[in-house]
């Protein structure tokens, strides 16, 4: 063990008798390093110190504190609470072995003392002692790995508000974890046109994180504007060649607005349906073609024409299916109610729509999806 190479173990024995203390070092001694305290004010100044011990072993009856305020003690500190607690004690009660056990004890020895046993016990407390720190260790390289990605993925994601002439987006983004896999962009085309994006990878981590950047990389990947066909043709085959059939799958709407002719031209591969005010008409935008990453197909796009002011709303279903007081799903009908009510009263606040879920639901909504939408509004020219 890599904490064992480094130095050995240290053992702190409490107990009001210098004999229980000579004999449980002499014990010890030769394999780790020991130290002693004769009461419970002496122990604490020890494990609250510069240099705590690994394991303790304590003695329950001794005058002033005794061994079950120490125990309390030791686990009501964050710092100390890890410290495993093995008391040593001459009451063999069954309640006295609860009572200590259920202040955070990992074990209860009885004397008289049988050498084997309190070695063997020590070991193996110690070894789950390391196993429990380097499961820690492992957690914590792979927390700061996830925060790194993490940062990494919301720094290619717009981080500013796209305006034009007459046109106006902006997009949300709130992951479930350190890493999500939902994708959201807007980039500029030729006569003051934009392509919008929305995207959900199946799964969560670090692995629907990588896919999302796939996503992302096809578009952007070369300069010349692919049309939409051939860009999600491309990222289809490319999904397929990389996940092959191990179960992953991409939902993806994409749009091209033309506000020019006031056109839209979109692709819904297998997403949830847009949310379109054009006027004071409300319309879904249902999809129109299979999810990526599953068979090799032909994508079309179709076309919308729109008035002069329209607003849309793209989304992942992180929104709805939320649950409220940790039961019933809030619902994709409760959800198209509510954003089809804030798109007809011109209230729609694409960064607000979480709190506007909450308040909505009337309940506790828990969010155990990534939740992002873009929302985009033409004034007409």
């Amino acid at each position: 063990m890599q904490y064992m190479m480094q130095k050995k173990y240290k053992i702190l024995v409490v107990d009001d008798s210098p004999l229980n203390i000579r004999i449980l070092s002499s014990i010890l001694k030769d394999d780790y390093r020991v130290q002693t305290a004769l009461h419970g004010d002496k122990a604490l100044q020890i494990i609250f110190g510069d240099d705590p011990p690994d394991l303790i072993l304590l003695d329950i009856m001794m005058p002033g504190i005794d061994g079950y305020e120490v125990c309390r003690r030791i686990k009501a500190d964050p710092g100390t609470a890890g410290i495993p607690v093995i008391f040593v004690t001459g009451r063999s009660d069954v309640e006295d072995e609860a009572y200590g056990l259920s202040l955070g004890a990992v074990d209860y020895i009885t004397k008289p003392f049988h050498f084997p046993i309190i070695k063997a016990r020590v070991k193996n407390h110690l070894e789950l002692l390391q196993a429990k720190r380097s499961a820690q260790e492992a957690h914590s390289r792979l927390s700061k790995e996830l925060q790194a990605m993490s940062d990494l993925q919301t720094s290619i994601l717009p981080s500013t508000e796209y305006h034009s002439q007459g046109l106006y987006a902006r997009g949300f983004y709130q992951p479930s974890g350190l890493a999500g896999g939902d994708y959201f962009d807007y980039l500029p085309l030729g006569h003051d046109g934009l392509r919008c994006v929305i995207a959900d990878v199946s799964g969560h981590g670090a692995r629907a994180a990588f896919l999302m950047s796939m996503v992302r990389t096809v578009f952007h990947f070369d300069e010349a504007v692919l049309p939409l066909p051939h860009l999600l043709e491309a990222l289809n085959s490319q999904l397929m060649q990389t996940v092959g059939d191990m179960g992953d799958f991409v939902t993806l709407m994409a749009v091209d607005i033309d506000p020019l002719k006031n056109r839209l031209e979109y692709i819904n591969a297998g997403h949830c349906p847009a949310f379109l005010r054009d006027g004071q008409s409300l319309h879904e935008i249902e999809p129109t073609a299979a999810l990526l990453g599953f068979h090799q197909e032909k994508y079309k796009s179709r076309f919308l024409e729109c008035g002069r002011d329209w607003e849309l709303f793209m989304y992942t279903d992180g929104f709805y299916e939320c649950r409220v007081n940790g039961k019933d799903i809030f619902g994709y009908e409760a959800f198209r109610e509510l954003c089809f009510g804030l798109l007809s009263r011109d209230d729609f606040q694409v960064q607000d729509l979480a709190g506007r879920v909450s308040a909505a639901s009337k309940g506790v909504v828990g969010f155990e999806d990534d939740l992002t939408g873009i929302y985009v509004q033409s004034k007409g020219k």
